[in-house]
């Protein structure tokens, strides 16, 4: 989620400035410069992923805020607040590594690993080649990992993007049944998901973010940024070399110094519910 109230950094005609400022939007983007003499904390103790301004995708380390913005649009969207997530698929940057990733006719398909920029900047996108027509059969490029998926949701997201705009399919596998999904490449980067919930007794979960058929030989589809995470959305990027990761969760905590009194007002924080005289308003 980001967290945003009101219109961007406008106050009342009267001049005053709110004691909290929870709008980080705009030039302001400090956590402290917001809250007047109110402790205010944020916590997270891993990295995070978050989009820039012009659109890439940038690292914040461990314990720094995420400004984040719309990838598309570039609207600024405030400061990112996330609960924890894990990416389960490994070599989440390089789908061309094979000790991690499946082809279905190796014969058939070319990986070009570090083809061109991928959305964090660097030169370390996938490139992914039909070289014979797959007609009815089917060329897919897949991982799926073991784990307790019984009756689990889960996301499966990528960036994709192709030298021709054309209508591609992905697919999500719990190792009982699998479920396809369309989506739309261009020539630019965009991010896709789906979402699926996995069967009683599944035991694994995987994604094919390239899942071809019926489709001529010399299809390219660009891939970079692959990620499975238990979870009926999709939430920022967590890179993975050899393992699985986990991002912590964001945690924004503001401590009442006189800002109101807590026997006379209650915090509310929707949609996190109401604390009855708290002095404490915790974020995630």
């Amino acid at each position: 989620m980001t967290i945003e109230f009101g219109e961007v950094n406008r106050y009342d005609q009267s001049g005053q400035f709110p004691a909290v400022d929870l709008i980080f939007t705009g030039p302001k983007k400090s956590l402290v410069d917001r809250v007047s003499g109110n402790s205010l904390q944020f916590t997270r103790n891993t990295i995070g992923t978050y989009v820039d301004a012009n659109g890439i995708i940038q690292t914040a380390a461990a314990g720094e805020p995420r400004y984040t913005y719309d990838p598309e649009t570039g609207e600024e969207l405030g400061l990112l607040v996330e609960e924890s997530r894990t990416n389960v698929l490994f070599n989440s940057g390089n789908l061309a590594d094979l000790s991690s990733w499946t082809l279905t006719e190796p014969a058939n398909q070319t990986l070009t690993a570090n083809a061109i920029v991928s959305p964090d900047g660097t030169i370390s996108a996938t490139q992914f080649t039909t070289n014979t027509p797959t007609g009815f059969g089917y060329q897919w490029l897949s991982q799926t990992r073991s784990g307790s998926y019984g009756n689990v949701t889960v996301t499966g997201s990528f960036w994709a993007k192709a030298d021709t705009p054309r209508t591609l399919t992905a697919h999500i596998t719990d190792g009982v049944a699998g479920s396809s999904y369309n989506y739309d490449v261009t020539t630019e980067w965009k991010r896709f998901s789906f979402t699926k919930t996995c069967a009683a007794s599944a035991s694994q979960a995987g994604l094919a973010p390239v899942f071809i058929t019926n489709q001529p030989a010399g299809i390219t589809v660009y891939v970079w940024g692959a990620q499975l995470e238990a979870g009926a959305f999709p939430t920022s990027y967590i890179p993975t070399t050899s393992s699985t990761v986990t991002r912590d969760p964001d945690t924004v905590t503001l401590t009442n110094n006189n800002l109101y009194d807590n026997s006379q007002y209650d915090i509310i924080s929707d949609p996190f519910g109401m604390v009855s005289g708290s002095d404490t308003l915790t974020l995630l």
